[in-house]
């Protein structure tokens, strides 16, 4: 019989140390608790790094008024 093993970031119980390795495997958990598509969080960061504004850093400003 397989050992449980509980997860000490959100709880979860499984079998297979490969099956829960890292936070994102803790994110997926939580999401399928509450009834959230697997990978969700992804998909909304994705969306959310995408409109916000290039960051252009002062170096870069500076190096734009010497380019031709």
């Amino acid at each position: 019989m397989d050992k449980k093993i509980v997860c000490n970031i959100c709880g979860c119980v499984y079998f297979n140390e490969n099956d829960h390795d890292d936070f994102y495997d803790c994110v997926e958990y939580d999401e399928v608790k509450r009834g959230v598509r697997k990978g969700q969080w992804m998909v909304d960061w994705k969306k959310r790094l995408n409109e916000q504004e290039p960051y252009l850093s002062d170096f870069f400003k500076w190096n734009k008024e010497f380019q031709r």
